[in-house]
């Protein structure tokens, strides 16, 4: 799904994921994803280069509070 720009394999351990591979860990499309982002559900981070980054342990908190919804 990220046409080999990172995987979630590479991270382990890091405390930080790009857009790629938090579609690949979430399974959802870019799109998707831009729409949550946007919507401010998930607290991703703007670097000065623009790139985008997203802590896994506020990744994990997200996906948590789903659960015990």
């Amino acid at each position: 799904m990220n046409g080999g720009k990172g995987s979630i394999m590479a991270t382990q351990g890091s405390d930080w994921l790009n857009y790629f591979q938090a579609m690949d860990f979430l399974g959802v499309s870019r799109s998707t994803l831009d729409g949550w982002r946007k919507s401010g559900r998930l607290p991703f981070s703007k670097l000065p280069n623009g790139q985008l980054r997203i802590r896994r342990a506020e990744l994990d908190a997200w996906l948590e509070s789903l659960v015990e919804a």
